[in-house]
């Protein structure tokens, strides 16, 4: 008979793939529809006049680019930068909250 690791414990698989696997793995398709819909309802804004400042959007694409370099397994040094922009502050706070599941070692929440 096998015995079911605690709540919140991690799960470990043997073999090649012996990383850890946590709850996390789930929360990031979770993680990716909120930055999907936070993309979404700003796009909406800037259609009815609302300005990103300055490089924001380049800023959220390559945060988005090593969020999924980090799930194919690329390692990340730090934190991306993340711009500081109230029309696209539902998309940075989204992103922020998705990379506190990435494996950056932040553990942020889109409540902040």
């Amino acid at each position: 008979m096998s015995r079911r690791p605690a709540a919140g414990a991690p799960v470990t698989r043997s073999g090649r793939l012996a990383r850890p696997t946590r709850a996390n793995t789930a929360a990031c398709p979770v993680g990716t529809a909120i930055v999907m819909d936070a993309i979404t309802s700003t796009a909406v804004a800037v259609s009815r006049g609302a300005v990103p400042a300055g490089d924001g959007v380049r800023l959220l694409s390559e945060a988005l680019r090593e969020i999924s370099e980090a799930a194919a397994g690329k390692a990340q040094q730090a934190p991306p930068e993340l711009p500081d922009d109230e029309t696209l502050k539902p998309v940075t706070e989204a992103v922020r909250a998705l990379l506190g599941v990435s494996g950056t070692g932040q553990r942020l929440t889109a409540n902040g």
